[in-house]
């Protein structure tokens, strides 16, 4: 057979891959062809997945020949499963790598910081035969003890349809990998395993939780039950209506980013240029893109019941919400101003309500507290502050 290979297939795939990965761990947190610190500038790997207290290393393939899908899958896998290996070993005996981001200029990444480091390998190809790829997964975690996982282009992206936020997709490749040490998954049939986890997903979060010796969390099996309808709904291809409310704290987050150096320089009020740190917004934006989707919409629900109450009662009182969650041990405070309430107000309210709050609260180790000022002419803003607990 004739094999032609064009790296512009390769770029789309790629391109495809940073899409969906933007949409679900948002920009802040994917990091496309990173390279290594030294004359050559080599690409470390295809995309590098930098959340929480986990690095995801991304190696995406993609098939636009004649050649026969199983016999391109060997050879192209192999390829796949020695650059991880290299991107794993330039990172264990590097420790750090300069970034440079549109968004937060030049920073660096300590993989110290990261308790886990996982693979991932993205097979794009248009033949959809079946294909074990065990071997490929076993061979690695018994090299490196680190846990990969080979998932189609398409089968991918129909989970971060369903589990749609960062912390959502990461419990999915949790849950796969301890589903992966008793069991296969066959590329090309992810829905064997979607379906399992949506339909048990409480059974399957719960299993989890004993299989890294996890303790149990308070009101688990509400919450389980809750999540596990609601992806049910999802795969179903039914929107829920509640939906559109977590978009309330995609926009906050999204937000985060748009320091207003027009707005800092237009206040006059020295203690309230004093609380502005166009540095921690980042970190409000990583504890935020914590939420899974229900989380989120929780939020967004509460939030616009107090901005109905609040223009009920013609925003005479100021309004106060608070959301917490135990398992992030995050407190997130939701302040709605009255109309006509300056900024320099807002933002020393801000300030000072997450303050007061993690000293009456000292079981939290954040306290994210956000000031949500509306015009009345449909247009939003929002002033940030984040206090940590340093006791």
């Amino acid at each position: 057979m004739t094999e032609k290979i064009t790296g512009k297939h390769g770029v789309e795939s790629e391109d495809k891959t940073e899409e969906i990965f933007n949409q679900t761990f948002f920009r802040d947190f994917t990091f496309r062809s990173p390279r290594k610190d030294d004359k050559n500038k080599k690409e470390i790997t295809d995309a590098l997945i930098a959340f929480d207290d986990v690095l995801l290393i991304v190696q995406v393939k993609s098939q636009k020949t004649d050649r026969e899908p199983s016999l391109w899958i060997q050879s192209n896998l192999t390829k796949a499963i020695n650059q991880l290996s290299g991107a794993i070993n330039y990172i264990k005996s590097k420790r750090k790598i300069e970034i440079k981001d549109s968004r937060r200029g030049q920073f660096e990444i300590n993989f110290e910081d990261y308790r886990l480091i996982y693979g991932l390998i993205i097979i794009d190809q248009s033949d959809s035969t079946r294909i074990d790829v065990s071997s490929y997964t076993d061979e690695f975690y018994k090299k490196h003890k680190h846990a990969i996982q080979i998932i189609s282009l398409k089968d991918f992206n129909k989970v971060c349809q369903i589990f749609d936020t960062a912390e959502e997709v990461l419990h999915y490749y949790d849950m796969r990998q301890m589903f992966l040490t008793a069991n296969n998954i066959l590329l090309h049939d992810e829905q064997y395993f979607l379906s399992i986890a949506v339909n048990h997903f409480s059974e399957l979060s719960k299993q989890y939780r004993q299989f890294i010796n996890s303790p149990k969390i308070e009101g688990e099996n509400i919450h389980l039950f809750d999540q596990e309808e609601y992806y049910k709904s999802r795969m179903a291809g039914l929107e829920s209506e509640e939906y559109i409310y977590s978009k309330i704290i995609d926009d906050i987050i999204d937000h985060c980013h748009k320091f207003d150096e027009a707005l800092y320089d237009s206040i006059s009020s020295e203690r309230a240029r004093s609380i502005i740190n166009p540095g921690q917004y980042f970190m409000i934006a990583h504890e935020l893109a914590k939420t899974g989707r229900r989380t989120r919409i929780k939020h967004g629900k509460s939030i616009m019941s107090r901005v109905s109450e609040a223009r009920t009662c013609g925003f005479r009182k100021d309004l106060f919400i608070s959301i917490s969650s135990k398992l992030r041990s995050t407190a997130y405070l939701y302040y709605i101003p009255k109309i006509g309430t300056s900024r320099e107000e807002i933002m020393i309210m801000v300030a000072g309500r997450a303050m007061k709050y993690i000293q009456k609260h000292p079981e939290f180790n954040i306290v994210i507290s956000i000031g949500i000022e509306f015009d009345g002419k449909g247009n939003v803003r929002y002033q940030y502050s984040m206090i940590k607990n340093c006791n």
